[in-house]
C-alpha cells in the first residue's frame, strides 16, 4: 500500500503516523507528531480506516489555524485538480472541464475528489 503517513508495524498492524509541522498545531495537541492506530490488520479496511484518520488530522489541524470547512474542501479539491493535471498550482478556481475531451483525467480526479 502506498498510501502517505501509513506505518505498517512487523505484525500487520497499521497506524497513521504524521508529523506535526504546523506550531499552531504542536501548541493544541502538545505533541510533534501524531500516531493512531488503524485497529485493523485487513488491507481493504486499513484503507478506509487510513482515510478515516487523514480527515480526522486535516479537520485538527484546520481547527488550530482558524480555517473553516469551504477552505479546507477547496484545498482538497485544488491539490485533486493540480495532481490530476486540470489546473495550474497557483489558479483560483477549477474548471470548466470538458469531461469528454478530458475523460480520463475528469475520472481520476473526480474519484479523488
Amino acid at each position: 500500500m502506498d498510501l502517505p503517513y501509513l506505518k505498517l508495524g512487523k505484525t500487520g498492524s497499521a497506524k497513521y503516523r504524521r508529523p506535526i509541522r504546523s506550531a499552531p498545531m504542536r501548541a493544541m495537541l502538545g505533541k510533534s507528531a501524531v500516531e493512531w492506530t488503524l485497529k485493523t490488520r485487513d488491507p481493504l479496511k486499513i484503507v478506509e480506516a487510513w482515510k478515516v484518520k487523514h480527515a480526522e488530522f486535516e479537520a485538527l489541524q484546520a481547527k488550530a489555524e482558524g480555517r473553516t470547512t469551504n477552505q479546507i474542501e477547496w484545498d482538497m479539491l485544488h491539490s485533486a485538480a493540480v495532481a490530476h493535471g486540470l489546473v495550474q498550482p497557483g489558479a483560483s478556481k477549477i474548471g470548466p472541464v470538458d469531461s469528454e475531451l478530458e475523460s480520463g483525467r475528469h475520472a481520476a480526479f473526480t474519484a479523488a475528489a
